[in-house]
């Protein structure tokens, strides 16, 4: 399931520059000390900026820009086009290696989101971001900085890559700070640290700018080397146009796209999409915890040509995060541990820089520092063999951490694993038994476990996948068995039935895990401040990897539950499941 990660989720935000969904940290102070004096002002080095990139009146005299790009992500590129138009008009498109296309667009009132065959979603606080911070803007942060609300100090100089560079600490109108760095000979824009915002949260960014070429009189960098979190991406222009005309349509929220409006409707759109290998699995919705649709469709096996049946057990990815969150609060419940206690606590062979700082509330919240342990050497070499959570953190106890805990956000399955070894070292009982026996047993989720894929488990779906060592693929003919692990661990990989996850939907509402202040608490992440009463809006929880994908959305007021498991690709259950719920709630 971790490998989807690096496909799934790149998202586009401004001109030269890109941010991704899965990984989320906060802005840190820079800590560079000054190298040399500085003895320009700060009026000086800008306005030599500003000469450097073409001019003001250059500048100042685009209207229109296209730009397309591509990004490196493995072996695969992903192309991106983006289109900008004044006033703050603002677009962007690419192309997954699955085949779905992701749109975003800023107009001057509002933003959406588009994801493959998904409806657009409307986000005005993103359009009131952009708007505040001129993002959309073609001539960067530093021109006309004072008209747009910013200031500007020099902080000293750097070197980079053999490069000595101005730093300069910009604060934004928005409150925000970012710190550019400009080469002290052609003072271009050598490096940008800044803030990123995302559904999930913040994240930092850290761009190095290469390979300047002049476009029409505008210095542009061609090749962007962008550190996001643990993660590294080159991002290579193609081609730059400017003044070129650019149809106001495509900044327009598109008319919402109603695939179905009845569940009659959604099951004759299933059968089509089903007979054109679009999708494979089941789907179950449910209105207090009593199913009105339920049925399932495609394949489980493919190989022997067995179907998918309402109660197969498919891999339900990172939705397993669930029961290890409601594990940690019942044994908060029982006053066995505190969420604010240090793992060096409960467990010994951390470094003392990381045993001290990381809590459990860090790890349950995606702020402990770690990202993902799939790039780890031990991890590549002996993924095959892992079984057991202390498998795992014989290297994950050596992982060093990519911020300092509780100062950022970042999409964390090594904190999850961690938790669930302070699972077992506080329950003293293995993460999969106390799973089974506090979560699964007692509310009867009788097909809910961390199968190993060499044991011969009944009514199991097998994942297919689009996704290949060389490059995107058509029709979902290729087995994920050798995509992920042998056996699930407390970040992901269990199995699990749609009504499986019924029960353990209507044992959440009813507060039958967990007495109604910590249920609470699983809902609003984990906050203190989670008191008893009634709940309202809704919630959703997803899993995915190739071959891998699920979702279970929960809406308070209307009092529905969908869920959608699929052996099929992201965002095949997530894109449906969504829209679904569209369809209960109006």
């Amino acid at each position: 399931m971790e490998l989807f990660k690096r496909f799934f989720s790149i998202f586009i935000c401004g001109s030269f520059s890109i941010f991704f969904y899965p990984v989320v940290l906060s802005l840190i102070s820079s800590n560079v000390q000054a190298q040399t004096s500085v003895n320009q002002s700060v009026d000086e080095i800008i306005e030599k900026h500003i000469e450097a990139l073409g001019g003001y009146e250059t500048l100042k005299a685009i209207q229109t820009q296209r730009i397309e790009q591509r990004v490196s992500m493995g072996p695969q590129e992903i192309p991106i086009t983006i289109y900008k138009k004044r006033p703050q008009l603002y677009r962007s498109e690419q192309i997954m290696p699955h085949g779905d296309i992701m749109v975003r667009a800023v107009n001057e009132r509002n933003a959406w989101i588009q994801m493959g065959q998904r409806n657009p979603r409307q986000r005005p606080d993103f359009a009131a971001d952009h708007q505040r911070e001129s993002v959309a803007d073609f001539d960067g942060i530093l021109v006309d900085y004072e008209r747009k609300g910013h200031s500007v100090e020099i902080v000293g100089m750097e070197d980079i890559e053999d490069t000595e560079t101005y730093e300069l600490k910009v604060r934004l109108a928005s409150g925000a700070e970012q710190f550019v760095y400009l080469d002290s000979k052609s003072y271009l824009m050598k490096k940008q640290i800044r803030t990123a915002y995302t559904p999930q949260g913040e994240i930092q960014v850290e761009d190095v700018y290469d390979d300047y070429r002049e476009v029409d009189g505008i210095m542009i960098p061609f090749l962007i080397h962008s550190q996001q979190g643990s993660q590294r991406f080159d991002i290579k222009t193609t081609a730059v146009t400017f003044n070129e005309p650019v149809d106001d349509e495509i900044f327009i929220i598109p008319k919402k796209h109603v695939q179905f409006s009845s569940t009659d409707e959604l099951d004759i759109f299933l059968e089509k999409q089903t007979a054109e290998d679009k999708f494979s699995g089941v789907v179950l919705i449910a209105k207090d915890g009593t199913p009105t649709f339920h049925k399932a469709y495609g394949f489980a096996s493919k190989r022997f040509k067995v179907p998918n049946r309402k109660d197969t057990k498919f891999n339900i990815g990172s939705i397993n995060k669930l029961f290890t969150s409601v594990a940690i609060l019942q044994l908060l419940e029982m006053g066995k541990l505190a969420l604010d206690d240090s793992i060096g606590e409960y467990l010994s062979d951390f470094p003392e820089e990381v045993a001290d700082k990381v809590t459990i509330r860090h790890l349950l919240q995606h702020r402990s520092g770690w990202g993902h342990y799939w790039e780890d050497e031990t991890y590549l070499a002996t993924w095959k063999d892992l079984r057991t959570i202390d498998d795992y953190m014989e290297f994950i106890e050596n992982t060093p951490l990519d911020f300092e805990p509780g100062t950022g956000e970042q999409y964390s399955n090594t904190g999850y694993v961690v938790l669930g070894a302070i699972i077992e070292k506080v329950s003293r009982q293995n993460y999969y038994d106390y799973v089974r026996d506090h979560i699964f047993e007692p509310i009867g989720m009788k097909d809910t476990d961390s199968y190993e894929m060499d044991d011969p488990v009944e009514n199991l779906a097998i994942g297919y996948t689009n996704m290949s060592p060389y490059g995107p693929e058509e029709g979902y003919q290729r087995e994920n068995i050798f995509m992920h692990s042998v056996k699930g661990t407390s970040a992901g990989g269990g199995y699990s039935t749609a009504e499986d996850l019924l029960l353990f939907d209507i044992a959440l509402r009813s507060d039958r895990l967990l007495r109604n202040k910590y249920t609470n608490m699983l809902f609003n992440n984990f906050n203190n401040e989670a008191e008893p009463g009634p709940r309202s809006g809704g919630v959703g929880f997803a899993g995915g990897a190739p071959g891998i994908n699920g979702v279970i959305e929960m809406n308070f007021d209307t009092r529905y539950t969908v869920i959608v498991l699929s052996n099929y690709d992201p965002p095949v259950a997530m894109d449906l499941g969504a829209e679904i719920m569209d369809m209960v709630r109006e």
